[in-house]
């Protein structure tokens, strides 16, 4: 998606998912891994269409909220650590 470098505008959102749509209609993914805000937030609305039933890794989203999943959406792994906890590892 390469959000940090291009706009995540509404535009590019919008041309990210027909990209996807005609890339990968018809494969079958094991997993996806979101590993930031931009692309959890495009799986949280794009999921079910793009890559249907498959299940969702996501890391490096801020100010997550439990109340962000619904039913459908599938949470392997969440690990919460602070700053401190993270540099000690």
């Amino acid at each position: 998606m390469d959000t940090k470098r291009i706009d995540p505008n509404q535009t590019r959102l919008d041309y990210l998912k027909s990209l996807y749509l005609k890339k990968y209609t018809g494969r079958h993914f094991d997993l996806i891994i979101a590993s930031n805000t931009d692309a959890f937030n495009f799986l949280l609305k794009n999921r079910d269409e793009i890559f249907p039933g498959t299940p969702v890794v996501f890391c490096g989203v801020v100010n997550f909220d439990n109340k962000m999943l619904d039913a459908s959406t599938v949470l392997l792994v969440l690990l919460r650590h602070t700053m401190s906890q993270a540099l000690s590892l």
